[in-house]
């Protein structure tokens, strides 16, 4: 840090870019960088999206209870939970439970933990202006917006835009 406010004092225009590197399995790492910010300027963005995640009920339903109760989206073991990191912030997140449908909704922050899980590492991000759905948005209905049906048991899907907003905008609707 010190060295950063030297060569900030001499006129360099440097910033600190913290960054994390998570270890996977069988000697794969995922490194997670943040939005770069130089003099107020956004410099790289992950730039946010609109993703259904699979909340995993019929597998592990105490995910699906931690999601709820700690208001996040939440992807388990070596091979999913790094793929939470694909959700930036402000990312609208669509949580979906098998054979019930949308159950909540919310929009990613920069906070993402790692914690530990049964099956082996979690990760979440906590969501903010987070709501259940009553009653939930069903796996029919999303497939009539999308005009196609999704593999709603993959862990996440990045939806496509227009697609994406529609299906949220109903779900909003339904609050």
């Amino acid at each position: 840090m010190q060295s950063v406010g030297h060569w900030q004092r001499h006129g360099l225009d440097i910033q600190l870019w913290p960054f994390r590197i998570h270890a996977g399995n069988n000697r794969v790492f995922h490194l997670e960088l943040p939005d770069l910010f130089i003099k107020g300027r956004q410099i790289s963005k992950n730039s946010p999206g609109i993703f259904l995640l699979n909340t995993d009920r019929r597998y592990q339903p105490d995910a699906e209870k931690y999601m709820l109760e700690k208001e996040c989206a939440l992807a388990t073991g070596d091979k999913w939970a790094p793929k939470i990191n694909r959700i930036g912030t402000g990312s609208k997140v669509l949580l979906y439970a098998n054979k019930v449908g949308i159950i909540a909704v919310g929009i990613a922050t920069a906070e993402k933990r790692n914690i530990p899980w049964a099956d082996g590492p979690g990760r979440h991000v906590k969501l903010r202006e987070f709501r259940m759905l009553k009653p939930p948005f069903t796996a029919a209905s999303i497939r009539i917006i999308a005009g196609k049906n999704y593999q709603l048991r993959q862990t996440l899907i990045k939806l496509p835009e227009q697609i994406g907003e529609d299906i949220w905008n109903k779900c909003v609707a339904l609050m």
